[in-house]
């Protein structure tokens, strides 16, 4: 499991944030399709 720490946003921001870097990055891709890791956000407004 990866845990980001977004600071000066809402949740659902950082949750829209973590969804487009899941959606383009390819080597976070690349490493989740052969290891399984979930990526998880926690927002500090």
């Amino acid at each position: 499991m990866k845990h980001i720490e977004i600071h000066g946003v809402e949740q659902p921001t950082a949750d829209s944030l973590a969804a487009k870097f899941e959606a383009s990055c390819p080597i976070y891709n690349t490493i989740r399709r052969g290891s399984g890791i979930e990526l998880t956000v926690t927002a500090h407004s």
